[in-house]
């Protein structure tokens, strides 16, 4: 692995910053290696669709909820 000594400081809306850190998620990078590869013109790819990963965080907000209502029931 080469050696990553320098830093870029970039300056983003916090709905920008919101939006980076999802497609990155949505890649399973990190922020820096997802821009990394972008600024790079490196090819980067989603490890699933979109619609996967909201259906995902739909499951797990009904599985939240689940819980909390067994615990309310019993």
């Amino acid at each position: 692995m080469r050696s990553k000594n320098y830093g870029i400081n970039v300056r983003v809306t916090e709905q920008e910053k919101q939006k980076l850190l999802e497609n990155a998620r949505f890649c399973s990078l990190t922020l820096s290696e997802y821009l990394r590869r972008l600024g790079l013109g490196k090819e980067v790819k989603a490890a699933i669709t979109e619609r996967d990963y909201r259906l995902f965080r739909m499951l797990n907000g009904l599985k939240a909820e689940l819980h909390s209502f067994i615990k309310r029931k019993f």
